[in-house]
């Protein structure tokens, strides 16, 4: 499968095997790519996607909008892509799981989340290169 890298510190910026790939279509599509990027863990009941996203809308609007959204990031991805990069459901949706993906806010978290969980201090240095990495990402405003 293609790696997806994806920055959202900043302006968000999709990348596909080092090559960007053209910019969302709207600032609904590119909220939508967010909303799944970080809810990474788990697939998310679409009602819940609606309502976050558009939750001015009435819910049949909502789950229009949606649907045209998902479509728009598929779409955006898969054209880079081989296979499905966005699972879904008639229920929920999430990003396809596995390594192909290098997200710059997972990296922040995973690095500094690892040594809270673990009360572990830096003690060597690719400890603290990878902290030093870590904290450079977070330089920008998330989704500038």
């Amino acid at each position: 499968m293609t790696a997806f890298a994806i920055r959202l510190f900043g302006e968000l910026d999709v990348s596909s095997d080092g090559s960007p790939i053209p910019p969302l279509p709207s600032r609904s599509a590119r909220h939508l790519l967010a909303f799944l990027v970080m809810n990474r863990h788990h697939p998310v009941a679409r009602e819940k996607i609606a309502g976050a996203l558009w939750r001015d809308r009435t819910q049949d609007q909502a789950r229009k909008a949606l649907r045209n959204n998902l479509w728009h990031v598929r779409n955006a991805l898969s054209e880079v892509g081989e296979g499905d990069a966005v699972e879904a459901d008639r229920d929920h949706v999430r990003l396809h799981p596995g390594d192909h993906w290098w997200v710059d806010i997972w990296e922040v978290e995973d690095t500094l989340g690892s040594m809270a969980r673990g009360g572990q201090e830096i003690v060597d240095a690719d400890e603290a290169s990878r902290v030093e990495a870590a904290v450079e990402l977070h330089r920008r405003p998330f989704m500038e």
